[in-house]
């Protein structure tokens, strides 16, 4: 994962894609690269070859990432679900490693429905007037990720 658990965007989209494999038996490994603590680029230098020395090792069959970036400061965007996304990627790799399709095979599909998200804390910061509207039908990120206390 991107960051290090408990993670949102990360933890949602996993819980999808355990949610999609459903019963079937399968074995899993989660490397957690923690860029948000391993900032530097030494640093991230140092998670990505610890990362790909694992994959060298246990030769997966399927690797799955993914990242979010509105709680960080963006100051919006329209995205599906962390959820949503990891089912998708679920049903994709239950289609190859258990139903044996050949990935070319299958479609690859733009997501068509989006959630808007707004991060507010920017838009005050900015000085950008929000209207009502926008704040009933968004996600609404009220302050930055890292002004919330450390549970």
């Amino acid at each position: 994962m991107s960051f290090e658990s408990p993670w949102r965007w990360t933890d949602g989209q996993w819980q999808g894609f355990r949610e999609s494999l459903g019963a079937t038996p399968y074995e899993s490994r989660v490397f957690q690269m923690n860029v948000k603590r391993h900032s530097a680029p030494e640093a991230k230098a140092r998670q990505g070859a610890e990362a790909r020395a694992l994959i060298d090792a246990w030769k997966p069959d399927l690797l799955y990432f993914w990242i979010d970036r509105v709680h960080y400061g963006v100051l919006a965007s329209s995205t599906i679900s962390e959820l949503a996304q990891g089912r998708a990627a679920g049903q994709l790799a239950r289609a190859i490693l258990i139903d044996g399709r050949v990935p070319s095979s299958l479609p690859i599909e733009p997501t068509r429905l989006g959630n808007p998200a707004l991060n507010l804390a920017r838009a005050r910061q900015l000085g950008l007037p929000v209207r009502s509207g926008l704040l009933l039908s968004a996600e609404v990120i009220k302050q930055f990720e890292w002004e919330r206390p450390a549970s």
